[in-house]
C-alpha cells in the first residue's frame, strides 16, 4: 500500500461548523442522533474560551477533514489522579481512500 499523506492539525475557531458536523455524524454512527444537543454556540463556549475544557484535532487527507478527535482531562478524587477522555470518529471518506490505496 502506498503511503497516505495524513495531516493532523488542531481545530481553529473557524472550524466550529466542521466540528459540529463531525459530532452529528458520530451521533448517527452511534445510533443516538436524537440525543444531539451540541450547537456552534455551546462548542464556542467550551472549545474556544480562555481555559478550554476540550481540545479537538482533525485528520486531513488532501486538505479534506476525514476524522476528528476530542480529548479532555477530568479528575478522579477516588484515584487522586487525572482521568483522560477521548472521542474519535473517522468519516466514511477515509475508508474509501484507504480502499483505493489498497488497489494501487
Amino acid at each position: 500500500m502506498a503511503n497516505l499523506d495524513i495531516k493532523i492539525r488542531e481545530a481553529e475557531f473557524t472550524d466550529l461548523e466542521l466540528i459540529l458536523a463531525f459530532i452529528a455524524q458520530k451521533s448517527e454512527f452511534d445510533g443516538v442522533p436524537h440525543l444531539l444537543e451540541a450547537t456552534a454556540d455551546k462548542l464556542k463556549q467550551t472549545l474556544f474560551c480562555d481555559s478550554p475544557i476540550v481540545r479537538v484535532l482533525f485528520a486531513e487527507v488532501a486538505e479534506k477533514a476525514v476524522g476528528f478527535a476530542m480529548f479532555y482531562v477530568s479528575y478522579s478524587s477516588l484515584l487522586a489522579s487525572p482521568v483522560f477522555g477521548l472521542t474519535i470518529y473517522l468519516c466514511k471518506l477515509i475508508f474509501a481512500v484507504l480502499e483505493l490505496e489498497q488497489l494501487c
